[in-house]
């Protein structure tokens, strides 16, 4: 009898305790340094009609990130895009995008909404090795001033769902993650000269909120773990992008493949002389192709 009051008494303790250990661990994650994405410097000064002027574009804080896709948004009628130079090339160096395009209802005439000029980058490691950790300099962008005013240089939010619009990173098990955003602006400065988390919505809090779950729920999360284990017999599987492998074993076995567009219906054939940077848009309507879609689809034909 002594016993089980000695148990439950313990319990009981463990329960009480939670709440306040999650508040002291919450606190801890709070201070963590959030995955970011940065823009510098963060406000360019005004120069003359025709002068240039570049920024960099950077990752900051990163826990093993495997593939980036930049989105960033401009006023055209002020900026004119002029390079897109890739940065570090040891940490992402297959670059499978990189564009500039100008939305506006003179130029896209299926495009209805205000003009503006996007950069869009997309960077990955390939093989089987880990994802980056800390920082690195993706990419720099040099622009020419148009006219007197001035522009948002604007990192877009990721609406999630695979979309090939917006700002995400990728995990090499293709965990998806939304960074911190801090954006720039070039000629006059807004409200203020710094530049917060350029956010619509809490990207910390998702942050937070991944880190804080083991906390807040310990033993559930444990209980899970092992329960998967021991249904799947095994700890999940590691999953890495890596087309150039695929394309490797399609010249090994001599095979030949056509992939339907997904847009347009139009068969794509895909051989041991296909190059990577081929796959990223239909060579019919000019969609944008998911790299994830090519290599599951390749995974499936060599499986």
């Amino acid at each position: 009898m002594r016993t089980k009051s000695s148990v439950l008494f313990f319990v009981i303790l463990i329960l009480l305790a939670q709440p306040a250990l999650n508040l002291v661990r919450g606190v801890y994650a709070e201070e963590q340094a959030q995955t970011a994405i940065r823009i510098l410097p963060i406000q360019s000064e005004k120069l003359a009609i025709g002068e240039s002027f570049s920024v960099n574009v950077s990752v900051e804080n990163c826990l093993d990130v495997y593939a980036v896709q930049v989105d960033i948004h401009y006023d055209p009628m002020v900026l004119e895009l002029v390079d897109v130079s890739p940065g570090s090339v040891s940490s992402f160096p297959l670059v499978i995008m990189n564009q500039s395009n100008i939305f506006e209802e003179e130029l896209n005439m299926t495009y209805n909404g205000p003009a503006y000029g996007q950069v869009y980058y997309v960077a990955t490691r390939f093989g089987d090795v880990p994802g980056v950790n800390g920082g690195a300099l993706l990419f720099t962008v040099t622009f020419t001033v148009l006219s007197d005013g001035s522009s948002p240089i604007q990192l877009i939010h990721y609406p999630g769902g695979g979309s090939g619009d917006g700002t995400y990173f990728m995990t090499p098990r293709l965990v998806e993650i939304v960074p911190e955003f801090y954006s720039a602006r070039y000629g006059e400065p807004t409200s203020s000269p710094t530049s917060p988390p350029s956010s619509t919505y809490n990207d910390k809090g998702q942050v937070q909120s991944a880190v804080s779950l083991p906390f807040l729920l310990p033993f559930a999360a444990l209980f899970l773990i092992l329960i998967r284990r021991k249904i799947t017999g095994k700890a999940p599987k590691s999953i890495s992008i890596n087309i150039n492998a695929l394309l490797e074993q399609l010249k090994e076995g001599e095979l030949v493949v056509d992939y339907r567009c997904p847009t347009c219906g139009s068969n794509l054939k895909i051989d041991r002389n296909t190059d990577p940077n081929s796959l990223t848009t239909c060579s019919y309507c000019g969609s944008t192709i998911k790299p994830v879609d090519i290599v599951d689809f390749l995974k499936s034909i060599l499986s």
